[in-house]
């Protein structure tokens, strides 16, 4: 769970990102180049690390979750402090603000396309992102 108190920002989504579900910001693996993902020297099997902050919208809770596919690969962390998991609840309701922004990114043993599934109000949708490797369209 990602708390209220650990947001670092209040902007709007950047244009580099895409709205998914209409609840969550996230490098658009079509139109923006893919995340600078940096060697982790901390000896865990994931081993790449590519910082990019969630903006999440404030008036709904919402679950962001690496598909079972991935997760041998992949796990994401924000929030302060940023744990890793596969499965990160934002439910922060701020009255003062429309979208709200945490620290963190995602976590690879490898650069490549990497799949993120986003869900609110009884959707999901699956967002696709570039950690250190574009998306080739398949």
């Amino acid at each position: 769970m990602v708390e209220c108190e650990d947001r670092i920002g209040t902007d709007p989504p950047a244009d580099d990102l895409a709205v998914v579900s209409g609840v969550a910001a996230l490098p658009d693996a079509g139109t923006s180049g893919p995340l600078q993902a940096v060697p982790r020297v901390n000896g865990l099997r994931l081993r790449y690390f590519a910082k990019r902050g969630l903006v999440a919208g404030s008036d709904r809770t919402i679950d962001l979750v690496v598909p079972p596919e991935e997760r041998h690969r992949l796990a994401i962390t924000w929030g302060s402090p940023g744990r890793l998991t596969w499965h990160l609840r934002v439910s922060c309701h701020a009255a003062d603000a429309t979208w709200l922004t945490f620290a963190g990114g995602y976590v690879t043993t490898r650069r490549g396309c990497v799949s993120l599934i986003v869900r609110a109000d009884g959707r999901q949708e699956r967002a696709r992102i570039g950690v250190g490797a574009r998306c080739v369209e398949e």
